[in-house]
């Protein structure tokens, strides 16, 4: 397979500069006859860095809500229009040691005793729920996230995760306690 795709050309694809960004934009307004100001076009291009569908997905917003309620284009309308897609582009997906760092300090223990061996009720309770948590939020492997709390073998956060799944149908105090970490973490 490798030689077959090093057969033809091969591309590493970027996304676009900032001055390409804002040329794009400036394409789209003169193909639709329209007239947006450089200083918002900056707004928008500086706001959508990374996706052109998005880039001209969100001037199509900007562009169809200002001749919707008759508007002049300017940053707080731009703004306002594409808060939501600036809100997708900036959310970080939640990593293992952020977990760890939140699961430590609610249940004020260290993050050296979650990846320890110690098996204290306390201890023991809070790891298996920041196991749970990692296998529901991140999209990280069994594998990693064993070897994430000490080495732990896979099969240790498919025990973890179940048994706080079976935890969150019995005992309302896990139940309170993970709704509230879940809460915290979005």
């Amino acid at each position: 397979l490798k030689t077959r795709f090093s057969w033809g050309l091969t591309v590493d694809i970027q996304p676009p500069e900032f001055e390409t960004r804002i040329a794009i934009l400036k394409n789209n307004l003169e193909e639709q006859n329209i007239n947006i100001s450089d200083d918002v076009l900056e707004y928008v291009a500086s706001q959508i860095p990374r996706n052109i569908r998005e880039l001209e997905g969100a001037l199509n917003r900007i562009t169809a809500y200002s001749n919707f309620l008759d508007t002049a284009i300017d940053i707080p309308v731009a703004s306002k229009v594409i808060k939501d897609l600036i809100n997708e582009n900036t959310k970080k997906p939640t990593t293992i040691p952020q977990i760890k760092r939140l699961i430590s300090t609610y249940f004020s223990i260290t993050i050296e005793d979650l990846n320890s061996k110690r098996r204290t009720k306390d201890i023991t309770l809070a790891r298996q729920i920041a196991m749970y948590l990692c296998r529901e939020i991140t999209n990280v492997s069994l594998l990693k996230i064993g070897e994430n709390f000490g080495n732990r073998d896979h099969t240790t956060v498919m025990h973890a995760y179940d048994k706080i799944k079976k935890l969150l149908d019995k005992d309302t105090d896990t139940k309170n306690a993970v709704n509230q970490l879940l809460s915290t973490i979005h």
